[in-house]
Parts: C-alpha cells; sequence; structure tokens
C-alpha cells in the first residue's frame, strides 16, 4: 500500500508518536484531498540537539513527562516511519486557534499567525518502526503489508 508520508526532524516525530505533539506546524496547508485520510510520520536522520536540551526536555518535565526516555528514543527512531495518524484537519493559523492551544502545544511548533496547523489524530504506533529513507515535504512510501 503506498501512503503519504511526512518526514519531520527528531525528536519532532517521537513527540507525535508518543501523544505529545497533536499539532505538526507548518508554512503550508495540507492538500485538501488529504484531509481524513491516513498519513506515515518518518523520523529523519536530523536529530535538532540544540532544540532538545535548550527547550523541549524542560517543557516535557513541566507537563509530567519522561524526557529522558523521550530523547532516548528519538536517538533510536532516525531514519525510520513510526507511526501513522489521520490527518483530521488543516487550519490556518489565527489569534482565536493560537490562544486554544496547550502550553505543550505552543512549546513544541511554530505557532504565528498565517502559519498552518495540521492537527493529527489516532496515531498508531509501529512496532518496530520501518526503517526507511525519508525526504522532503510529502511523499511517498510503499508500507510493508498489514499497515495502516
Amino acid at each position: 500500500m503506498r501512503i503519504k508520508t511526512l518526514s519531520l526532524w527528531e525528536p519532532w516525530a517521537t513527540l507525535v508518536l508518543l501523544g505529545h505533539k497533536r499539532w505538526e506546524t507548518r508554512s503550508w496547508p495540507a492538500p485538501a484531498w488529504l484531509v481524513n485520510r491516513r498519513i506515515a510520520v518518518h523520523a529523519a536522520d536530523r536529530f535538532d540537539r540544540e532544540a532538545w536540551e535548550c527547550r523541549i526536555e524542560r517543557v516535557l518535565q513541566n507537563h509530567g513527562s519522561a524526557p529522558r526516555e523521550g530523547a532516548a528514543r528519538a536517538g533510536r527512531n532516525r531514519g525510520c516511519v513510526l507511526c501513522t495518524a489521520r490527518l483530521a484537519a488543516c487550519w490556518k493559523m489565527t489569534p482565536a486557534l493560537i490562544a486554544e492551544q496547550t502550553g505543550l502545544e505552543l512549546a513544541l511548533g511554530g505557532w504565528e499567525a498565517g502559519r498552518w496547523a495540521w492537527e493529527l489524530a489516532d496515531v498508531r504506533p509501529l512496532d518496530p518502526p520501518v526503517v526507511c529513507a525519508g525526504n522532503r515535504g510529502l511523499w511517498w512510501w510503499d508500507a510493508p503489508e498489514g499497515i495502516s
């Protein structure tokens, strides 16, 4: 089965997998035909260590999460498809939408008016993650049988 896939730098992809990041923020909207369909989330090889050490670890601790486990997992997940999720909606960011977000979501995304918020729902982990090369933007992945 072919499935549209979005590569995210680590630790962002792992944060989606663990349920900490429900919104992916982008400078561009998702294609309208993709809304309410499943997409795969791919963890890129790149790890944003500065963001992790300077911001994310502290934010997760403040919200009662286990940041060390997340960092260790993110380090192992690079270059893999981690999960699928339903792209529930894609919203152009407005001050009202931004005001509705939790402190955790605001810390884990680029929430500026005029950008786009992709709402990810019904995250289904792949166990184990599937190793594959990623790509920029949205790309087609030939998923192994049984992945939905």
